[in-house]
This record gives C-alpha cells, sequence and structure tokens, in this order.
C-alpha cells in the first residue's frame, strides 16, 4: 500500500543536487514511492539538429551524476526524462502524463528560488515542495499554516497523514494581524479601540476552533497555536525549527499572500525547511501494490490505514481478511474498535456479538477436549 506513488524532481544544472538526494531517499525510504527525474531543454533548441544529441547527452548525464546516487528499494523505480520548451507547461504535461502525486523544486546553488522559479511555481498544478540547500537533520517537527480556507484544509490533510506515517510532532498555525482602529470619528464616538481588538480576536479564534474541529487528530502528536503580527514574518519565525511546512496555496487572505504573494520569496529564502504547497488536490493517495493477498496482508494493511486516519478504507480490508478466514479474532476486534471510533454503534456492537460468540465457541470446544481427554484417560 502506498499514499505517495509518484514523485516528479524537475532538475536544472545550476544546482548542487547533494542534499536534495539526501532529502528524496530519506522520503523514498519513508513512503517507497517511484520517482521521475525530469530536465526540460529552452525551446531554441526544439527541431535543431543538435536536439537528439543533447538529448541524449543530458539522459547520459542525469543517469550517471544523479539517478546513480538514489537508492531504488524492492519494487522503487527511478525514470529520467528530457523535454523541451516552457518548462512550467512541460512540468504541467509530464506531471499529467505520468500520474505524479508531488512536484519537486529546488532553491539553487543560492537560498533564494529565484524570480523565475517563483513563475514556475505559481503556474504549477500539482502539489510543490520546494527544497532548500541545507541538511534537514532527524527532526520531526511538521508545521502547517493555515487560515480556515479550502486550500488550508487539503494542506492541513496532508500534513496529518505525513505526520502520522513518520511518526512526527505537528503544529498547526493562524496568524491574527492586530486590529487597528485608526479613526478618530469612531474614537470620539466612544468605540475603545482595545476593546474592539479583544472582540475581533475572540471571533478570530473562535473561527480557528470551528475550523480544525473538522479535523481527526487522532493518532497525532499535535498542537494549534494562534501568532500575532505580520503572517510572513511569524511563519517564518515559527518555522525555522522545523522539518517540513505546509501551506495552501490559492485565496486571497493575508497569510496565503504571504505565503504565495507579494512577499513570498521572504518566505521560501528564510525558511531553513521543505515548503509544501497543497494546491488544489490532495498530495497523498492510496494506492495498493497487486501481490499475495492473504489474511495477515489484509489485517496488516487495515492497522496502518487506521493509523493514517483512512477508516473506512481500513474496514473494508479487515473484512477481506475476514472472507478468507471467517473467524479472524484480530480483524473482528478491529472492526469493533474502527466502527465504535466512526460512531456507528449498530456494527460494532454486531462484530462485539460475534467476537464474544467465537470466544464462547473456542472455550466449549477446549472444555470438550479436556473432558475428553479425562474421559479416554480413565478408561
Amino acid at each position: 500500500m502506498k499514499v505517495l506513488s509518484k514523485v516528479l524532481w524537475a532538475i536544472d544544472f545550476n544546482s548542487d543536487h547533494e542534499i536534495s538526494i539526501e532529502k528524496l531517499n530519506r522520503v523514498r525510504n519513508q513512503f517507497g514511492n517511484d520517482l521521475v527525474i525530469l530536465h526540460v531543454l529552452p525551446s531554441h533548441i526544439k527541431g535543431a539538429a543538435s536536439q537528439k544529441k543533447i538529448t541524449k547527452s543530458v539522459e547520459y548525464e542525469i543517469r550517471n551524476k544523479i539517478s546513480a546516487r538514489l537508492n531504488p528499494e524492492n519494487d522503487q523505480t527511478i525514470s529520467v526524462r528530457v523535454e523541451v520548451g516552457d518548462i512550467a507547461n512541460q512540468i504541467n504535461k509530464v506531471a499529467k502524463e505520468e500520474k505524479v502525486n508531488l512536484i519537486v523544486l529546488n532553491k539553487g546553488r543560492t537560498t533564494k528560488l529565484g524570480a523565475n522559479g517563483f513563475k514556475i511555481l505559481r503556474k504549477l498544478q500539482k502539489p510543490v515542495a520546494v527544497l532548500p540547500q541545507s541538511p534537514s537533520g532527524n527532526k520531526k517537527h511538521i508545521v502547517c499554516a493555515v487560515d480556515n480556507s479550502r486550500a488550508s484544509t487539503l494542506a492541513l490533510k496532508s500534513a496529518i497523514l505525513h505526520t502520522r506515517k513518520i511518526d512526527a510532532k505537528l503544529s498547526i498555525i493562524t496568524v491574527y494581524r492586530p486590529f487597528n482602529l485608526a479613526s478618530p470619528r469612531l474614537l470620539r464616538a466612544g468605540i475603545s479601540e482595545e476593546n474592539e481588538r479583544k472582540r475581533d480576536y475572540k471571533i478570530f479564534k473562535k473561527e480557528f476552533r470551528a475550523f480544525l474541529k473538522g479535523f481527526d487528530f487522532s493518532h497525532v502528536d499535535g498542537e494549534a497555536f494562534i501568532l500575532e503580527g505580520n503572517p510572513e514574518t511569524e511563519v517564518v519565525k515559527f518555522s525555522q525549527e522545523a522539518t517540513i511546512l505546509y501551506v495552501g496555496s490559492t485565496g486571497k487572505s493575508a497569510l496565503q499572500r504571504a505565503i504565495l504573494g507579494s512577499v513570498s520569496e521572504k518566505v521560501i529564502r528564510e525558511v531553513g525547511c521543505i515548503v509544501v504547497n497543497v494546491k488544489t488536490e490532495d498530495l497523498f493517495k492510496l494506492r495498493f501494490l497487486i501481490g499475495s493477498e492473504n489474511v495477515e496482508t489484509h489485517y496488516n494493511r487495515g492497522n496502518e490505514l487506521v493509523k493514517l486516519g483512512f477508516l473506512k478504507e481500513a474496514i473494508v480490508q479487515y473484512k477481506h481478511a475476514l472472507t478468507i478466514k471467517n473467524f479472524h479474532l484480530p480483524s473482528i476486534e478491529a472492526l469493533v474498535k474502527v466502527y465504535f471510533q466512526l460512531g456507528k454503534k449498530e456494527e460494532a456492537r454486531f462484530y462485539e456479538n460475534l467476537k464474544e460468540t467465537i470466544a464462547t465457541n473456542i472455550m466449549n470446544r477446549k472444555i470438550e477436549h479436556e473432558i475428553r481427554k479425562i474421559y479416554i484417560t480413565a478408561t
């Protein structure tokens, strides 16, 4: 089972790829994903007599200097593609053809992504991770910046799943920009700036709590924070010790403008961790590998799905296990817990009664077996 099936890494030759390779190897060890390495050649060589020769030369360079230093495991694959044309258009085209979950970009030799990099970033349609050229260390601290929008919902869903997958700590942050009552007329009317600010903050806090209620934080070591000040400054400051910063990339709130608006370069330049922009689709999607399907496979898969928060999908796996072995008690016990967690008490009680019936039958068989032993010994 995979939740991150395939990653597209768009590279250039102006970057030192050593640290990126280390980061990508870590992700692939955690998620077992396939990798597509893409380099886009400039449009002016299209149709030129040397295009084929240049393409082969670049492919050879990538395979020998980059691909060879990545460490595929088990059924993981690494493929190389070289395209010609507009960088953003070609990345989007290959991402669609390869059905990737995530696009990875590098900051480059400097700490800046660069103006051209931001133009590309805004045009990309899939979730995008921007890799800094600094070691990530062994920290497991994921930060997700939200502003109650749909884009933030997608970002937080991804951050929660990622947190569960690698047993990390999750910090959910939002930024309150202090209320500023600048009108002397309102002040003369007896409206207190301090009271208005308190009221505004109270509303902001209430909306933030309501937003968080829409998520399942089971199996998550998480904490929520409301920061005050300029969104870009506060996000950068809080995320300095993070491993990954998740953000949404659509909408018109102050926080979202900070991430991918006029001050986005400041955030991505100054944050030393990986920044993941979740756009209009989920980063993680389930994919089941075809292979030997036995009781333990389905049961273990169900357990992992529960940990990741896919409760309905876990039920399917536990029931598959029961079709192979009717009285598989671990699967029945798991179904009781999951149905109770979903609030489906009737279904939970059904499997609870089934569990008790099986346990009673097993006990009766043991008693019968002991009686037979005693009877045979006596005769």
